[in-house]
């Protein structure tokens, strides 16, 4: 009977200290949400015109024709000069043609005597007095020579070096009373009624351009924006760059557009078969984080708790300052652009203007 007080009195502290510690437990805040930026996925679709990368690139004649003599002699006329406008069948150089003359009348003398030959020995073989033979073998000297003629009067056409096509001289690469050696380079004749834009694509970004993607070039030498289509997408890496070649065609009639002139490119990569909701979103490319699987993902804020959630997205054409998202997102997302490497799934977070 005299320890029950005490026996009370020590029950009484345990249980004080009991709810006193769980006071203190339940009282403990929660963890602080994390403040992030959003970036709503359906403002932020893409925008070639603004947001496709540029490329420097160059312009170039629709069609370019080197022209050389097809014989080898001193060079007496020089009858056009670069920047000049020829027709087709324009007679633009020629070469002394003496030699080849001299040559075409001898093999024509030949030609004569073989066919005055041949007819005579025709008649006598008509008579029956000689065998086939003969008539065989002055038939056969007769078309000998009559080859050999037309052969050397190619020779004298060949002097004489004609525009195959109406166009403008881009080069002139001969003067007269030089040599002219056959096969050697005189001039060269370009065509730009069309001309194509020389774009360099780099090795990263060669996939995302395909034959028929509508472009504009803007050529700062004229002032003035073009727009065109991507004509020829190469297949071959330069050795020197490893970048590909593309080549945009633009219409030229004005002739203002000149071989030579730098340019800018744009590129317009929406396609018929993106023309999905999902496929056209484009969001900041530090949104984008990669695991350790090499899988693209992003977070986006669960409005149903104010929590961080985490999609796997796939890529595609990389812009300026963004990229684009095919699928894994929709348009009514909340992307988080920044405080993202503070979040894991489920997070909550705070948004932040």
């Amino acid at each position: 009977m005299i320890r029950l007080p005490f026996y009370r009195t020590f029950t009484s502290l345990i249980t004080v200290c009991c709810i006193s510690a769980c006071s203190n437990k339940e009282s403990k805040p929660a963890p602080a949400p994390i403040p992030v930026r959003v970036l709503e996925a359906a403002n932020n679709t893409q925008d070639s015109s603004q947001q496709a990368m540029s490329y420097s690139a160059t312009i170039e004649p629709d069609k370019g024709i080197i022209l050389s003599f097809q014989v080898s002699g001193t060079i007496t006329q020089v009858l056009a000069d670069a920047g000049q406008a020829v027709k087709k069948g324009q007679l633009l150089a020629t070469v002394d043609e003496a030699a080849y003359r001299d040559q075409y009348n001898a093999v024509r003398a030949q030609q004569k005597k073989a066919s005055d030959s041949y007819e005579r020995v025709s008649q006598v073989y008509q008579k029956g007095s000689i065998a086939e033979v003969k008539l065989v073998e002055a038939r056969s000297g007769y078309e000998q020579a009559t080859a050999m003629a037309a052969a050397a009067y190619q020779n004298v056409k060949h002097c004489r070096l004609y525009a195959p096509e109406s166009g403008y001289v881009g080069r002139k690469m001969i003067e007269a009373g030089a040599t002219a050696a056959a096969g050697m380079p005189a001039f060269e004749i370009v065509k730009i009624n069309d001309v194509k834009i020389n774009v360099s694509i780099p090795e990263s970004e060669s996939g995302s351009i395909r034959k028929g993607d509508r472009a504009r070039v803007f050529v700062p030498a004229l002032g003035k924006s073009y727009s065109g289509s991507a004509d020829e997408v190469g297949i071959v890496a330069t050795s020197s760059s490893h970048a590909y070649d593309v080549k945009i065609s633009i219409p030229n009639k004005t002739g203002e557009l000149k071989p030579g002139m730098t340019c800018q490119a744009w590129f317009d990569a929406k396609r018929p078969s993106q023309a999905t909701e999902d496929a056209s979103i484009a969001i900041p490319t530090v949104a984008v984080s990669v695991d350790e699987k090499g899988t693209n993902f992003v977070y986006v804020v669960n409005p149903s708790d104010s929590t961080a959630l985490r999609k796997n997205v796939k890529t595609g054409e990389l812009l300026k300052d963004a990229i684009v998202i095919t699928s894994g997102i929709s348009r009514k997302d909340l992307v988080i652009t920044s405080g993202y490497h503070k979040i894991t799934n489920g997070t909550r977070v705070r948004i932040i203007k």
